[in-house]
């Protein structure tokens, strides 16, 4: 930063500490109309901070978003995603807040921060009855990891519970078609029978259990894909067996 950016900051933040708010905000107005994009946006990013403190949390977002967009534009992506979530902090309803979080994991490959970033959305959508804008969102999730089976699992736990049954089931599918292009036909028997335990015409899965069947495996595994258990009075807990050990969200840590 330089240094008149450094002496705006120190008088800016005498004022604050004096609860004397529209000063302080008005000594970085003055600067950010002379700053280069940079420092305006780092400007924005503090009198949101001030506006957040004086209680403004309209102005506060506006100028988050003023230095949200300059931070993209500079390719300053993690400093975009902090600003964001500050502005989702204020108000979680702004869908194309949280389209553009996701769109900045995305770039940056951390698809499983986007999911949940597009999964919001998606369930905001689905809270305002708006359900082809919601699958239009899923559809954006189903694009971007299509051969993590953890992903397909988890959409399709989603799907489940927002009640798109037949992606759900498409989804599940598409996991278990994975599983066994590994030849892991352990899990893709377990869950074409989950997927039957909340879909027991599915022929799907059914279609699969029978391949898996005529497999060259063990025989208690082949045994185990024709014996289907099917609980129709407790779908809720049949989706719950279905994703027990995936409960958690899409979160990374890195």
């Amino acid at each position: 930063m330089s240094a008149n950016f450094t002496s705006v900051s120190e008088k800016a933040n005498r004022l604050v500490q004096k609860g004397k708010y529209d000063k302080a905000l008005a000594i970085w107005q003055r600067f950010v109309e002379h700053a280069d994009e940079s420092e305006a946006a780092s400007a924005h990013n503090i009198m949101g901070d001030i506006c957040v403190r004086k209680k403004d949390s309209l102005t506060a977002v506006d100028h988050y978003l003023a230095a949200s967009e300059s931070y993209e534009r500079l390719n300053f992506a993690l400093k975009a995603i902090a600003t964001l979530k500050k502005i989702l902090k204020l108000d979680s309803s702004l869908l194309d807040i949280h389209i553009r979080l996701g769109d900045l994991h995305a770039r940056r490959e951390m698809v499983g921060n986007a999911v949940e970033a597009y999964l919001t959305v998606a369930r905001l959508h689905v809270s305002r009855d708006e359900m082809d804008e919601a699958l239009a969102m899923i559809q954006k999730i189903r694009i971007l990891d299509p051969v993590n089976i953890r992903h397909r699992l988890q959409l399709a736990a989603e799907l489940f519970e927002l009640g798109f049954g037949d992606q759900a089931g498409d989804e599940t599918l598409n996991a278990v078609d994975l599983f066994l292009q590994d030849e892991n036909l352990e899990e893709a028997t377990r869950y074409c029978r989950h997927l039957l335990d909340l879909q027991p015409d599915n022929a799907g899965a059914k279609e699969r259990l029978e391949r898996i069947s005529k497999w060259d495996v063990d025989p208690a595994l082949a045994a185990a894909t024709t014996t289907l258990n099917h609980d129709d009075d407790d779908p809720e807990s049949a989706i719950d067996d279905l994703f027990a050990e995936l409960d958690g969200d899409f979160g990374e840590t890195r």
